[in-house]
């Protein structure tokens, strides 16, 4: 068992997960406008993790007892997560980013990301390139995502969730029709 695995098994993700969706939610109220536009601003993650708002929901995460292997990951993974989110306007629960990615446009037979973009984001690596360009399709999706899905995949990037976005993408543009 990898230790991604291992920490999902753990149980500890699910909650972390369900803190940072209240904290997603909380975030599109009106009053936190200033807050959502300072987190846009950011340029990498690490620009992110030099914020007050990135701190008030590390707070509250290393608050949760029995985190396990996850401690570890949370500093160095969570301001990616949250520096994407707060491009995301709308919660769209019932597809997945790969999913969302590979629908059709409207009118129109492309998907909405190209399967050549598509490739080039499954080589990326953590850092600032996959967090540029996590942005860049939560813009393509017309900043309407899957909030969990996308802060899931974004926190437990590596080879799994490469192989699971590659098969939601492609089984979703039915390229195994005649």
């Amino acid at each position: 068992m990898d230790d991604s695995t291992k920490m999902w098994v753990e149980g500890a993700w699910p909650r972390v997960l369900q803190i940072i969706m209240n904290w997603w939610e909380k975030l599109q109220e009106p009053a936190n406008r200033g807050v959502r536009a300072e987190l846009r601003r950011a340029r990498s993650a690490d620009d992110v993790a030099l914020q007050g708002p990135y701190y008030a929901l590390l707070a509250k995460i290393v608050a949760i007892e029995d985190l396990g292997m996850l401690k570890n990951s949370i500093p160095y993974r969570l301001p990616s997560v949250i520096g994407v989110l707060a491009h995301v306007k709308a919660n769209n629960p019932d597809v997945k980013v790969a999913q969302a990615m590979g629908a059709k446009k409207k009118g129109s037979d492309q998907a909405r990301v190209s399967d050549l973009r598509f490739r080039r984001i499954l080589r990326l690596e953590e850092g600032d390139e996959l967090y540029t360009t996590m942005i860049r399709v939560v813009r393509m999706l017309d900043d309407t995502v899957n909030v969990a899905d996308l802060a899931s995949s974004i926190f437990f990037w590596n080879e799994k969730t490469r192989k699971r976005w590659a098969s939601q993408y492609y089984l979703q543009r039915n390229i195994f029709e005649d």
